[in-house]
């Protein structure tokens, strides 16, 4: 039954998806009220991450950065296994892509309970800059691979040395993986419009991810919609920073 799910159908599943998964943070709202979180500290220059706690423990630093490290190094060997024994697309899903999408639905289930639990993520201990720019690389890469096809700048086209385009074309799953993975156990999935957008938009380039190998994964519209959700993301968390407008 499993053989004729196709590619496109895994896109269509996982949007209702994360659909579903916003929907259910954002019945956390209430539950999430119980926390104590850590105060603006004074000066702040606008780089202070709120959704922390004023007191975190032991363990909810020890289940985030596990659920990050164990998240990360599950899916980069799914992408180390797919390079490894495939070079053809198919439009059927093979047995990897099925192990990469059920890791990151598990390490998703995870980061729900873990929240629900323990609240924090890693931001308790990293800066915030560090997840936008996590997230600001990955987007630069995407624009490097897909200059020679549209160009940098309203079309003009930057001439990469092959050797530079191609360590990108080969090499970006790990890159974007760890971007993204990275910044989903950076934020508790706390129910702001901010967060509820991104962790959408996460879940469907973690979704991109897993379907490596597949034609899907090449689809323009699709990486459209990835691409342009971004938007709408930073919309919403420059709307939440007000007169703090400008770190952003």
């Amino acid at each position: 039954m499993l053989q004729n799910i196709k590619d496109k159908d895994i896109v269509n599943g996982g949007i209702i998806f994360s659909v579903i998964v916003a929907i259910a943070i954002g019945l956390l709202g209430t539950w999430l009220t119980r926390f104590e979180l850590a105060p603006v500290p004074p000066g702040d220059s606008g780089f202070f991450y709120e959704w922390q706690l004023a007191n975190p423990t032991f363990w909810s630093r020890v289940t985030a950065w596990f659920g990050w490290i164990f998240h990360n190094l599950a899916i980069f060997w799914t992408i180390w296994y797919a390079r490894k024994n495939y070079s053809k697309y198919s439009d059927q899903l093979r047995t990897i892509n099925w192990i990469a999408l059920g890791i990151n639905a598990v390490f998703i289930v995870l980061h729900y309970i873990q929240t629900a639990v323990f609240y924090d993520g890693i931001a308790q201990d990293v800066p915030s800059w560090t997840a936008q720019f996590a997230v600001a690389f990955m987007l630069i890469v995407v624009l490097i691979m897909d200059s020679p096809r549209r160009g940098l700048f309203f079309g003009r086209k930057i001439k990469f040395r092959r050797a530079f385009l191609d360590f990108f074309r080969h090499y970006h799953g790990y890159i974007f993986s760890f971007a993204v993975i990275y910044t989903f156990w950076f934020h508790p999935m706390v129910p702001t419009w901010g967060h509820l957008v991104g962790f959408v938009h996460v879940i469907l380039v973690m979704l991109q991810g897993s379907l490596m190998y597949m034609r899907v994964h090449l689809n323009r519209k699709w990486m459209f919609l990835l691409e342009i959700l971004v938007l709408p993301h930073a919309f919403q968390v420059a709307l939440a920073q007000g007169k703090d407008l400008w770190p952003m």
